[in-house]
């Protein structure tokens, strides 16, 4: 994230937000859609997609590679939604994985819970 930043250009607040928002939003729809019809008919758990939300670096290495080789204002606009998608995936990411992890059976307890007991 240092470096994918250090590349960043402000671009507009309304925009960029809406650019933003609607990129993680779509994306989140769509893998929680494909999770749904990949799990469709299996035994696997039809919420999957809840342990796929983090994007990781491949994901800012694309969107580098991208803001490297284009500059202009649409380009910009892409690039600050996919670094802020990822900032936001990767805090919310474990949460949702520890939330299927729980729902799914495979552990029991918060860690605080543990810590208490």
């Amino acid at each position: 994230l240092v470096f994918a930043g250090v590349l960043w250009k402000p671009v507009g607040l309304l925009p960029g937000i809406c650019v933003t928002l609607g990129y993680w939003s779509l994306r989140t729809v769509l893998k929680a859609i494909g999770g749904w019809i990949a799990t469709n008919g299996t035994a696997l758990r039809g919420d999957i997609f809840r342990g796929h939300l983090a994007q990781g670096e491949v994901a800012l290495a694309i969107a580098l590679s991208f803001r490297l080789l284009f500059d202009s204002d649409a380009a910009n606009l892409a690039y600050t939604a996919v670094i802020v998608s990822v900032a936001i995936n990767e805090l919310i990411a474990p949460r949702f994985l520890r939330g299927l992890l729980v729902d799914a059976g495979e552990i029991r307890q918060d860690i605080s819970e543990a810590r208490g007991a």
